[in-house]
């Protein structure tokens, strides 16, 4: 499963409850990107460098790699990454096709204000991995590639509905 959507649409929550709902991995491009840059994870970093296009392009590509080694173990996966760009969506859902099984988009939308609310929450949590600043937020909404219907199956939701809800409509709209 690929969850896309701007910082502070719950892609984290949602994503990490569903994997353990479901005994999926759990793939987050926040620890990876950490990871690649040798930053603890639960250290927050005002570097801008992180979140440079080389540095996302390297993330993305290691969350794919991570993936497909758990998709050849037999085990289902749950990608938790902006996946902004169309391209990088297509490169998640390739990895899945690869491997032969199906997966399934999910696009995580929520109004700016909640966004924002929960973005700047986060910054004040010592145990937060995310180092998504407002400022992160605003340049990922401007460049982001909306969800189209060529991209395949994909479930979209109002991210300011209860966790249980989301979740459940996500695994009810599961590939079997």
């Amino acid at each position: 499963m690929v969850l896309s959507g701007p910082s502070g649409t719950g892609k984290s929550l949602i994503g990490a409850t569903l994997a353990a709902r479901i005994g999926a991995a759990y793939v987050s491009s926040d620890a990876v990107r950490k990871q690649l840059a040798g930053v603890p994870a639960h250290s927050h970093s005002n570097d801008a460098a992180l979140y440079s296009p080389g540095m996302s392009d390297h993330t993305y590509a290691e969350v794919r790699r991570r993936a497909a080694e758990h998709l050849a173990l037999g085990r289902a996966v749950v990608l938790d990454a902006t996946h902004g760009r169309a391209v990088d969506r297509q490169a998640a859902r390739e990895v899945a096709r690869a491997a032969g099984v199906p997966s399934l988009l999910v696009a995580l939308s929520l109004t700016d204000d909640a966004a924002l609310a929960r973005i700047e929450a986060r910054q004040r949590d010592p145990l937060a991995i995310s180092d998504a600043t407002p400022e992160v937020y605003r340049r990922q909404v401007e460049s982001f590639d909306p969800v189209s219907s060529s991209e395949g199956a994909h479930l979209s939701l109002d991210a300011s509905q209860p966790l249980i809800d989301l979740v459940e409509a996500i695994e009810r709209a599961l590939p079997g």
